[in-house]
């Protein structure tokens, strides 16, 4: 693939690179007809933090991955930078960007949760029988004068209908959402983030890499282990299994 210079008009002064090859021409072009520039291309930073991707040799390093915005929000974007330390368990650096954003004054009601019923007590033609009769014997309690407004007639059939299904069903207690992250994935964790921690300052040597393959590894095998042990107790993604009768 032959190279070419940059095209400045969608990519800023301060790219990695003053030359581009046949990919970084499509994203270039892209960027054009989309009417976006490259964003992670136009703040002045130390050449270890525009790099995204180190080669498996531990010497080259290349800008690869890129952050593009819409040509109208470039003013919102504050700054794109590479991040070596943080460890994704990958040969690419994080890149992460800081963007500004006019937030609404209208201050809306937060914290509000919906109530969840034992709704599988239904199943049972007794229990929806009964839970049938005493929705229909409060309905029939409306006045002539609530049926004339049609608001007051739906808010006052969602009230009889929520105060008896709380009645007869009750109220779902919030799950429990247990974690298998414990100190010991913890440990794990950290101990792997210092393997890699020294393998970015010792420039990748064969040992100190072997190292940090070790600690992912375990971290691996104790992230999986803490796994299969909470699924066979019955937590799961939306949390403790309910027990069945």
């Amino acid at each position: 693939m032959g190279e070419e210079p940059v095209n400045f008009p969608k990519v800023g002064s301060y790219s990695l690179h003053s030359l581009t090859n046949n990919n970084g021409s499509r994203l270039i072009q892209f960027a054009v007809s989309c009417s976006m520039i490259i964003g992670s291309t136009f703040y002045p930073h130390i050449d270890i933090h525009k790099s995204t991707w180190r080669s498996p040799d531990g010497v080259t390093f290349n800008q690869i991955d890129h952050l593009l915005i819409d040509r109208r929000h470039k003013s919102n974007l504050m700054d794109v930078r590479s991040y070596r330390g943080s460890n994704i368990d990958s040969d690419h650096y994080l890149v992460i960007a800081c963007l500004r954003a006019q937030i609404s004054n209208i201050k809306q009601v937060t914290g509000i949760r919906t109530s969840k019923y034992h709704v599988s007590k239904l199943t049972s033609t007794e229990v929806a029988e009964q839970y049938r009769e005493q929705i229909e014997e409060k309905l029939n309690h409306i006045t002539f004068a609530e049926l004339d407004n049609g608001e007051e007639l739906g808010e006052r059939c969602k009230t009889i209908i929520n105060s008896v299904t709380e009645e007869m069903l009750g109220i779902m207690e919030p799950a429990n959402k247990g974690t298998w992250f414990d100190d010991e994935c913890q440990a794990a964790t950290e101990d792997k983030t210092e393997a890699y921690r020294k393998m970015q300052q010792g420039y990748g040597t064969s040992s100190l890499i072997e190292e940090y393959k070790e600690k992912r590894r375990k971290e691996n095998t104790i992230n999986k282990r803490k796994k299969k042990i909470m699924d066979e107790c019955g937590i799961r993604k939306y949390g403790i299994a309910e027990e069945t009768t």
